[in-house]
């Protein structure tokens, strides 16, 4: 079969460029979750640890 050879439009290339910021965005945005719930989790390990004896 013969090869095709495909080239971008310039709105092809535009439409990248907007995906390539939303999932910059995303991308953030998962990032800062991940540091909540790691946040999260390190007080919740820090009040379950029994009290010290005084």
């Amino acid at each position: 079969p013969a090869r095709h050879t495909y080239r971008i439009t310039d709105s092809g290339r535009q439409h990248l460029r907007e995906w390539k910021e939303v999932l910059e965005n995303l991308a953030v945005s998962m990032q800062n979750f991940v540091a909540g719930v790691r946040a999260l989790d390190a007080s919740e390990e820090v009040s379950s640890l029994p009290d010290s004896p005084r």
